[in-house]
């Protein structure tokens, strides 16, 4: 029989339920602290191929191969290229600056001191939209580039493979002097190309092409979801139903630690933030208990077929649906001697002698949250990313040709 995922759960006000959970912990972070990054990364990489979390504005995707085209045409080899393109990042960073530019930019503070430049943060995502042609890493280009140069000049043909995509439009001129982070309406539509041809069968896609609105906290609550294909929308129920079931144990993770501590404030609070999660929960209990029994689908989906989750991980996971659904009132879960086992021996598994529900002295360190914001798989990110695109695409763009 063909699965059917339906997504009539009276949303709007589910959607408020679980929003007042997130208000709870709106300021705290986002760190892993029980191991399932695997799963969460395989989702995010499934329905925003070449994003990631530091990503800011997708300009950058033309910036770093606009800067690596014109050391190219100088000819400039390896060792110096190295120096040689981290000085014009560190250029560009000036240029945005003098364009007036500071949301969003790479190196705002930090600027001639920047560690982490542009072009490692983008690398991986110029190749998975088909802009960056080079397969290896940053080193590796680099060490190559005096034998491409080479090839080059024997190449009797003249059809030597290029390391950037030979339709990547032309840069502004004096981009080094004065640069933007908007899109020109080429750029958008030079980016949308690359994302149909290489990425047409994702969120990512599917979200840029409809051109609808996107503000929504979390991507399953967009209306646009129910008109996607049969499969996607499949894959956006699970990641939809393990981030809403997995946070709960995230929070039970921080109120285990609040009680070892004794912070009746940081109890209080973490209780309240349990009650409204199983509050949001038990409104869809129905569909999730179906979705329970019938787990499998989540491990053999195709978001995660394909995925290296430890097996520690999946098995972490099972045993705390186990827990869940078989309880039927929140006390019993705040209570359970089984979550508190096995939160206990998932923390110690990862961390040994740092394990803070173990480790007095590991426990001196917390800061009172950690991992409390719900899995929402990048979209914070690439929201900023799909609206710099649409924005393009609609002639929202710079002041500068």
């Amino acid at each position: 029989m063909q699965s059917h995922f339906g997504w009539v759960d009276f949303a709007g006000e589910n959607q408020r339920k679980m929003l007042d959970v997130v208000k709870l912990f709106r300021e705290h972070d986002t760190r892993d602290e029980l191991g399932i990054g695997t799963i969460r990364d395989a989702f995010s990489d499934y329905f925003f191929p070449g994003t990631s979390t530091i990503q800011t504005k997708v300009r950058y995707m033309l910036f770093i191969p606009w800067i690596y085209n014109m050391l190219e045409e100088k000819k400039v080899k390896y060792p110096e290229i190295e120096d040689r393109a981290r000085a014009e990042e560190i250029k560009l960073i000036y240029a945005l600056l003098e364009a007036g530019e500071y949301e969003g930019l790479i190196g705002r503070d930090a600027r001639d001191k920047l560690i982490r430049l542009p072009s490692a943060i983008y690398w991986t995502g110029l190749e998975s939209w088909g802009i960056r042609l080079f397969p290896g890493s940053r080193d590796q280009y680099h060490h190559t580039l005096t034998e491409n140069y080479y090839r080059r000049r024997r190449s009797t043909s003249g059809q030597s493979k290029p390391n950037w995509d030979p339709g990547l439009p032309e840069p502004p001129e004096k981009l080094m002097e004065y640069a933007e982070l908007n899109l020109r309406k080429e750029d958008a539509e030079y980016l949308v190309d690359r994302i149909s041809c290489r990425q047409n069968d994702t969120l990512l896609y599917y979200l840029i092409d409809k051109g609808e609105d996107i503000d929504a906290d979390f991507f399953w609550y967009l209306p646009v979801i129910k008109e996607l294909p049969l499969k996607l929308q499949e894959n956006i129920k699970h990641a939809r139903n393990f981030s809403e079931t997995i946070y709960g144990a995230n929070l039970m993770y921080n109120y285990l630690l609040s009680k070892q501590v004794k912070n009746d404030s940081w109890i209080e609070g973490y209780k309240k933030g349990l009650e409204s999660w199983f509050e949001v929960i038990s409104f869809r209990w129905t569909d999730l208990k179906n979705w329970y029994n019938n787990l499998n689908n989540l491990w053999t989906s195709e978001a995660l077929i394909n995925a290296r989750i430890p097996l520690s991980s999946r098995n972490f996971v099972d045993q705390w649906y186990d827990i869940l659904f078989q309880q039927e009132k929140l006390d019993n879960i705040l209570q359970s001697d089984k979550v508190e086992k096995l939160l206990k021996n998932r923390e110690w598994r990862l961390k040994r002698d740092r394990a803070r529900l173990l480790n007095a002295r590991a426990r001196e360190m917390w800061g009172g949250a950690s991992g409390t914001i719900p899995l929402d798989y990048r979209w914070s990110t690439v929201k900023n990313i799909i609206s710099d695109i649409l924005n393009g695409l609609s002639g929202e763009e710079s002041k500068i040709a």
